[in-house]
């Protein structure tokens, strides 16, 4: 059956205004005085919207397409912000034959929990479990599928009091706002006490090598991978955001039955990031353990976490060990009929480096390396939603894994390609500022073994272009002297594991040039921002997005943005054509020429003054005062007591803002960077324009807030 309705929302006069994952209800907003087709109106004359409160999602691919998912009235939020359209989860969980009716439950809670009326009640608490062991599989399928917030935790899954059925309307459906009445006080009381429904491991602390049992005992049963070796990291074996919370809960609970008294900032997520395997994780605890002896008080500085540059160092020498050696009197790349692989074609700065690579006509193929089985639906998806071709005729989609030596392929395909393949961009990273940069190894490791392949490439030099950081010089401690388009091989320059990454990555590539003959073109890039185009949209989970959309939210605009202001913004379309300029697929260049760094980003700093007063036309009578940056950081924390995430997402923000805030009182300037080689290669580069108030209200226009 054909789910799509055809919904002419120009002709109604809809307003589609997202309320969660690719989710919008339909809002119907009055055209004209005289309703026309607007029949709502004629029943209620006296509003100029009416929100239906029905929820659908776009087709991927066709306009004025939508599939219904449920009512604005099933929506869950959690105390996080975060939203849940929890129908399709008690869907499928309703299709198990055990389970007559099913509720998930979680408002204003930290995460789902799940209300169960089962078939036929168990009679004992071994029934119980029995029961629990029967449906599991069906959660964990259904959890496989969903977002992370709205995952159900097995400690989360209660059962309904039989002399109390869930009420049905007249149809047979649940009620569930009725539901919700009618076991309030089960529901609070459940997740009232959920620490107390965690079950410690036995956490024997009498010494390093019992503290190394527990933990290793602790995080292979919440991984439930019984085989996770002592040095493997968490994230690489599928640990997701909230495991790490439940981890971490469990670990201070754990500790406190085993009479450490850790603080909670001591045992608090940010410290499973720093420490990712159990060696790690369990060296760290020890060390609670023993100032937990001395003090005789609550254990734990939080800033103890393990020495990022030593690893980091570990790291590169890891991966500069055994480098191939160099093969003499290679040919250059070709010019014209290039064969160009991409990493990484279905993200944003992916999608745009795909479209313009193949309208360059000195490229013949492009061979697009992806993590996901079905490439080519993923780019049709993705770049359709950005307005661009979707003509892949020269275009060629494989699956690989970098981080295997072989990258996943087979080894006649790696073979013809490296005979056939001229240049590499490596654009393919996985954005998470949380992770540290051991465990982003498996990453790190990808660009070695990229190193190989083109080492491997006989019948030609195959540079590698790598998309860096301007991360990785965060801390240059010099304004007035622009950072250099050189390798700066410092550890202290980089912030968080992204960048560090991103630095150790650069560093084994400059390696691969010395000793394996690979060129490589390492671009930091800036502040990315949303596309030129009127089609797809400034990621709106990032920090300017968020900041509009919590300024709408609040109804105030602060006046600046602090530091931010010091740094140019590049629309997404620019910095991909500077990395193809500087790469020399776009522009002819020598392989000499080329090799080494370039800053792509905006050499014109944003003028926020200038984009103010467009954003107070377009979002009108929502924002009500523009305010001071301070003033509006204040208003910000005072609206986390009652945090709406989805219309205030600046709150997850709120150090960010700050930090940006402080540093404009105390007179710091971001460093600037040296653009001279990037502009001298990149005529992209010497034309850039600063955002104009134009491109931000077609952002506006595009996110919908």
């Amino acid at each position: 059956m054909w789910p799509w309705f055809i919904i002419p929302s120009d002709v109604i006069g809809i307003e589609w205004r997202l309320v969660g994952d690719d989710t919008y209800e339909q809002v119907i907003v009055r055209k004209d005085k005289h309703p026309g087709l607007q029949g709502c109106f004629y029943t209620f004359p006296e509003l100029d919207e009416f929100s239906t409160k029905d929820l659908y999602r776009p087709h991927p691919t066709l306009a004025d397409h939508w599939t219904y998912v449920g009512r604005a009235d099933d929506i869950i939020v959690f105390s996080t912000g975060e939203k849940l359209n929890p129908v399709s989860i008690e869907g499928a969980i309703m299709g198990h034959p055990a389970v007559f009716s099913a509720q998930v439950v979680g408002s204003k809670q930290f995460h789902a929990g799940l209300i169960i009326e089962p078939v036929q009640y168990p009679n004992n608490e071994k029934e119980r479990q029995l029961f629990l062991d029967d449906i599991w599989p069906t959660i964990e399928t259904v959890n496989a599928e969903t977002v992370a917030h709205g995952r159900i935790l097995r400690d989360y899954v209660f059962l309904s009091d039989p002399q109390r059925p869930f009420p049905r309307a007249g149809k047979g459906t649940i009620q569930r706002a009725m539901v919700e009445r009618l076991y309030a006080e089960d529901i609070k009381i459940f997740f009232d006490n959920r620490d107390n429904l965690v079950v410690p491991v036995d956490f024997d602390v009498t010494s390093e090598t019992t503290v190394l049992g527990s933990v290793r005992k602790l995080v292979r049963s919440m991984l439930k991978i019984p085989e996770l070796g002592m040095g493997d990291d968490f994230f690489t074996a599928g640990m997701d955001s909230l495991q790490v919370i439940q981890l971490s809960r469990v670990l201070f609970i754990t500790l406190e039955k085993a009479g450490v008294n850790p603080s909670e900032q001591a045992v608090e997520s940010r410290v499973i990031y720093a420490h990712p395997t159990i060696t790690q994780l369990a060296a760290y605890v020890f060390s609670l353990v023993c100032e937990n002896c001395r003090q005789g008080g609550p254990a734990g500085d939080p800033g103890v976490m393990a020495d990022e540059t030593a690893i980091c160092t570990a790291l590169v020498d890891k991966y500069i060990r055994d480098l191939p050696a160099a093969v003499p009197n290679k040919p250059a790349p070709v010019d014209k009929g290039q064969v160009i692989i991409i990493t990484g074609t279905t993200g944003a700065l992916g999608s745009y480096l795909l479209e313009f690579t193949l309208k360059c006509p000195d490229v013949s193929k492009v061979i697009c390396f992806n993590r996901s089985v079905n490439g080519l639906e993923r780019q049709i998806e993705a770049s359709t939603s950005r307005g661009l071709s979707t003509d892949f005729s020269r275009a060629e989609f494989l699956q690989v894994n970098l981080a295997e030596p072989g990258l996943g392929l087979a080894h006649e395909v790696r073979t013809r390609l490296a005979n056939e393949v001229d240049r590499v961009i490596h654009n393919a990273w996985p954005v998470n500022f949380n992770l540290s940069v051991a465990s982003f190894e498996p990453h790190i490791r990808g660009v070695r073994h990229l190193v190989n392949f083109s080492s491997q490439a006989a019948r030609k030099i195959v540079p590698i272009t790598f998309i860096s950081s301007i991360g990785t010089v965060e801390r240059w401690q010099t304004p007035e002297v622009p950072v250099p388009e050189e390798a700066l091989p410092n550890w202290s320059l980089a912030t968080m594991g992204y960048s560090q990454s991103k630095l150790a990555s650069s560093i084994i590539l400059d390696a691969g040039t010395k000793v394996s003959g690979v060129p490589s073109v390492i671009v930091r890039v800036g502040q990315v921002v949303g596309p030129r185009g009127k089609q797809g949209k400034w990621n709106p989970k990032e920090w300017l997005p968020s900041l509009v959309r919590s300024s709408v939210h609040l109804g105030l605009l602060p006046d600046s943005l602090g530091t931010f202001e010091d740094v140019g913004w590049a629309p997404v379309e620019d910095i991909a054509n500077v990395i193809l300029d500087v790469s020399g697929v776009t522009s002819i260049w020598s392989v000499e020429e080329i090799t080494g760094y370039f800053h792509a980003l905006n050499p014109k700093a944003t003028n926020w003054p200038s984009l103010i007063p467009v954003l107070c036309e377009f979002y009108g009578e929502r924002i009500d005062e523009v305010v001071s940056l301070e003033e509006w950081i204040h208003a910000l924390k005072k609206s986390e007591v009652y945090p709406v995430m989805d219309d205030n997402p600046a709150v997850k923000l709120l150090d960010t803002y700050r930090s940006a805030a402080k540093g404009a009182r105390m007179g710091i300037k971001v460093a600037p960077l040296a653009t001279t080689r990037t502009e001298f290669h990149s005529s992209t580069m010497r034309q850039m324009e600063e955002v104009s108030p134009e491109l931000m209200r077609n952002w506006c226009a595009q996110w919908q807030f």
